[in-house]
């Protein structure tokens, strides 16, 4: 029978979680897969863990030179024919059910949809359970726009839809939100509540080694949703990119008045295109005015509370 799911996970320097992670793999519920690993030119034990594993299902891309995380994805979605990719982190671990799981969505939903992602426990470097990442299924497209919605190791997709998009090699880091903004753009997306993963926070992660970097990744995806909303002045975009970035990424910043009054102009304006182009749907519209709201009555607060100081109140 003829494979239908491709796990893909890329290596670099992985020792430490790299074998419980393929165990996780090896041993799903659904075993007709295949499990493609890039190794990109570890210089740890991680080949020597990859070549332990005497299973049929594995295919081994070494890499003769470091090209990172994106690159070696790209590379390794070229050698895949199979209807569905899984994607998987070499430090995080797949839950038992995880490939029956979400394939059996696929399997009930029309071939508009492209993407499915799920819930996932939060583990620490042992193992431990330190928390829970619950993730929403509703308005995903719209929700994309503020945020990253999907955990990248919890993802399967329809491989013809990866293989029309691919990873955007030109951003480092937080390509996957990027990749997730451009298929919901286009096709249906979905979460599932299912906690189908183990995502581990440790020091060595990208997360947390690479954070200014990573959110400042996120740029050229704010970028690309204001673009397709109808903003066409590329200047014009790159500085309410920018905003757009400030706003909900250094949240507990304390804006000065300009800046806020800023900020209320630049949701009033997302609104009042997005009802005339209508590229996202009313719970985007409500979203926005909830926004607009808030910033009027903090801008409306502190107004107030400069005529005082001006007139001699305190």
């Amino acid at each position: 029978m003829k494979e239908k799911i491709s796990v893909l996970m890329s290596v670099y320097n992985a020792e430490k979680y790299l074998q419980t992670c393929i165990n996780s793999v090896l041993n799903q519920s659904y075993s007709n897969f295949l499990f493609y690993i890039v190794n990109d030119c570890s210089t740890d034990n991680s080949l020597a863990i990859i070549n332990s594993y005497n299973d049929n299902r594995i295919r081994l891309i070494n890499n003769e030179r470091n090209i990172g995380l994106t690159k070696s994805l790209n590379k390794a979605l070229d050698y895949i024919n199979t209807e569905y990719v899984a994607r998987i982190d070499a430090d995080d671990i797949c839950e038992p059910n995880r490939l029956k799981y979400q394939l059996s969505i696929f399997e009930n939903q029309d071939e508009n949809l492209a993407l499915v992602g799920a819930s996932a426990y939060e583990i620490d470097e042992k193992g431990n359970l330190i928390g829970e990442i619950n993730v929403e299924n509703t308005n995903l497209k719209e929700k994309l726009f503020f945020k990253n919605t999907f955990v990248h190791s919890s993802v399967m997709l329809r491989t013809t839809v990866l293989k029309e998009f691919r990873f955007d090699e030109s951003i480092k880091y937080a390509q996957d939100y990027s990749l997730w903004v451009k298929i919901a753009q286009k096709y249906n997306v979905k979460n599932c509540g299912a906690k189908l993963i183990r995502y581990r926070i440790h020091r060595e992660s990208i997360s947390v080694l690479k954070k200014k970097e990573q959110d400042l990744c996120v740029l050229p995806t704010i970028n690309y949703q204001l673009k397709k909303i109808g903003i066409k002045n590329d200047v014009k975009r790159a500085k309410l990119a920018k905003l757009h970035f400030q706003y909900f990424n250094l949240e507990k910043k304390e804006f000065k008045f300009k800046d806020r009054f800023r900020i209320f102009l630049y949701f009033k304006n997302i609104l009042k295109v997005n009802k005339h182009n209508k590229i996202y749907n009313d719970y985007f519209n409500q979203k926005l005015i909830g926004i607009i709201n808030k910033e009027k009555g903090i801008l409306f607060k502190c107004l107030k509370r400069f005529i005082l100081v001006k007139v001699g109140f305190r």
